[in-house]
């Protein structure tokens, strides 16, 4: 089973302090595009898949006031669950018509079904690829727009080398050499991020 985020203590604290604009930022670059697309693959419209990921987030800034790491269990299964119950409450109702979303009391935050492994996959892979656009994203000025081109086309758009070549006036070998250059680089963001802010908890 692929394993969820892992997300440090260090930054559930600093998302508590309202005034840390970067831990919160860095949080929402990331992690606002997982949960919204989780939802989407659970069937929801756009509206209310926004919805959901709003209430996470709301979920998120009351748990970072109140977490408690030494208490055992992990952030980042904490946030699957919340994500994961929402999308299926918020399915539910849609269902069923009439019922609103929010019961008042935030009972979805103690339900913990089991999760399963097919969802935890898709949480994970959206967390990877949201987490390597971010890295790219950060790193993407520090490379010649023709080395960026060349690494843009082959790694995302999936070109092949010597499209890429002809189209950019490199050889095949110069367009290898940007792929490499862009991906160490963007490795040593994630690998960075990771680091700092998911090192920590594990996932249970």
């Amino acid at each position: 089973m692929n394993q969820l985020p892992k997300t440090r203590h260090s930054l559930v604290a600093r998302l508590a302090d309202t005034d840390n604009g970067k831990a919160w930022n860095e949080f929402l670059e990331i992690y606002e595009q997982v949960i919204y697309r989780y939802a989407c693959s659970r069937g929801l419209q756009a509206a209310d898949a926004e919805n959901v990921t709003q209430q996470v987030l709301e979920a998120v800034m009351l748990k970072s006031r109140t977490w408690d790491a030494s208490a055992g269990g992990s952030f980042g299964a904490w946030l699957f669950r919340v994500t994961r119950n929402l999308a299926a409450k918020t399915w539910n109702e849609r269902e069923k018509g009439a019922v609103p979303l929010s019961d008042g009391g935030g009972s979805w935050l103690a339900d913990e079904p089991s999760p399963l492994a097919e969802e935890q996959s898709i949480f994970q892979f959206e967390y990877r690829k949201a987490l390597f656009h971010w890295a790219a994203m950060r790193v993407r000025d520090r490379f010649a727009p023709q080395t960026w081109d060349a690494f843009w086309q082959g790694m995302v758009q999936l070109r092949a080398p010597d499209q890429i070549a002809e189209d950019l006036g490199l050889s095949r070998s110069s367009v290898y050499v940007a792929k490499c250059r862009v991906l160490r680089r963007i490795r040593s963001e994630i690998e960075r991020f990771e680091h700092e802010f998911a090192q920590h908890l594990e996932v249970d």
